[in-house]
């Protein structure tokens, strides 16, 4: 074996994760439709052909590495690293830390470093506007309406006006040119139009040919030309400062998503009812607030300083938009424990974790071998709030917790 082999940095993350150079070319074939051989990896680890880029990228999301580790291992750098990124995220493939694979996908934000706090984090901009319907759902809308209710018999299910996802912009105006402020385009949808939309995805039409997700979903990093109801939610994690507790849910039978499942400690989508400031726009931070009061901490109500979001992610399965972050209490687990919600139907347990790195990865792998075992997504959510908390808590230690997540 050559020293170059040795040295080889796919060589080493390959053995790492147990491939044999035929295994690898056949994992890289299924992700990127090609068809590479055995000898293609062994030329790329002996350093007598280099790798393209696009094999590269997909050994990051494989191995679980950084974006960029091995373009500049290997010398992409500058517009080619830009371009690359482009492409990746073009292809907007499910979020991918080891073994973890979760139905979403991150769309800014999420690094362990950008934060958007209030009040000048993110901004909003109110259009006074509502969906409307493209012809073919608004034709079989009665019919998806009964089938979304028939679905879920129990759960609350009730018309209400909910604040729309319409588009994002990012600013630049942090000194390390990370994306900040986020400024969110938003408007008017309801509950009915989400059910016909976001949640009939799978359902055909066109005569049973295609479904609405091969008319409707397109890219789930565009929002601008999207025609679904795409109600914009939050998801937080919640953190006991004086005892370093972390909290997920376990969700109310009664809920219409995910009902009885895990879910991140505070979650809900937005109300125009109740979510609007002094100056008549939409503020997510008054969403976090209100869910955290109705769900967990009643009678307290949080102060805004105290919500932290990270960033704006997109699930898979139905498309939802959602702000994921934390909320931060100087409190203790007895603290939280002696709080009466006023929507106690909604979460009917709180799991707390000790905010370790050990006891937060054990209780990300639990929840995932429980997705696994069912084969049931829906905890994705949930799986990917504990990992950020994660790394933003320990910003230092992110390469071992990533290696911590690269066996079952």
């Amino acid at each position: 074996m050559s020293r170059r082999e040795e040295t080889s940095k796919i060589r080493i993350l390959r053995k790492k994760w147990r491939y044999t150079q035929e295994e690898l070319a056949r994992e890289l074939n299924t992700r990127l439709l090609t068809t590479y051989g055995k000898s293609a990896v062994s030329k790329w680890e002996s350093d007598s052909v280099k790798p393209p880029i696009e094999v590269l990228e997909e050994l990051e999301n494989l191995f679980g590495q950084r974006e960029g580790y091995l373009l500049e291992a290997y010398g992409y750098l500058g517009e080619a690293v830009m371009t690359a990124t482009r492409r990746k995220r073009s292809r907007a493939s499910e979020f991918q830390v080891g073994i973890l694979k979760m139905p979403l996908v991150r769309v800014i934000g999420g690094d362990g470093q950008t934060r958007y706090n209030y009040p000048g984090g993110i901004r909003t901009v109110f259009h006074n506007t509502r969906l409307v319907l493209p012809q073919d759902i608004h034709d079989h809308y009665h019919e998806l309406l009964r089938a979304r209710r028939e679905e879920s018999p129990g759960t609350v299910f009730e018309q209400r006006n909910m604040i729309r996802l319409d588009d994002y912009e990012i600013g630049l105006s942090d000194p390390d040119d990370r994306p900040y402020p986020l400024i969110l385009h938003v408007s008017l949808t309801d509950y009915y139009d989400m059910m016909v939309t976001n949640r009939s995805l799978d359902t055909k039409v066109k005569g049973g040919r295609m479904s609405l997700r091969d008319v409707y979903a397109g890219d789930p990093l565009d929002f601008a030309t999207s025609e679904l109801s795409n109600p914009l939610a939050v998801n937080l994690a919640l953190v006991t400062n004086k005892d370093m507790k972390i909290y997920v849910a376990l969700r109310g039978k009664k809920v219409a998503t995910n009902p009885g499942g895990y879910g991140p400690a505070v979650s809900g989508t937005a109300n125009p009812a109740f979510d609007i400031d002094f100056q008549r726009n939409y503020n997510p931070f008054l969403t976090a607030q209100r869910e955290s009061y109705e769900e967990i901490t009643s009678p307290y109500r949080p102060a805004l300083s105290e919500i932290t979001f990270f960033g704006l992610a997109r699930t898979l399965r139905y498309y939802f938009p959602f702000l994921f972050g934390e909320i931060r209490l100087s409190m203790t687990e007895s603290d939280i424990a002696s709080f009466t919600p006023q929507d106690n139907w909604d979460t009917r347990r709180l799991v707390s974790i000790p905010f370790t790195v050990e006891g937060v990865i054990d209780y990300i792998k639990q929840i995932y071998r429980y997705m696994k075992e069912n084969d049931d997504d829906s905890p994705g959510t949930t799986v990917f709030s504990l990992y950020q908390s994660l790394i933003y808590q320990y910003p230092d230690q992110r390469e071992k917790i990533n290696d911590m997540l690269t066996s079952p």
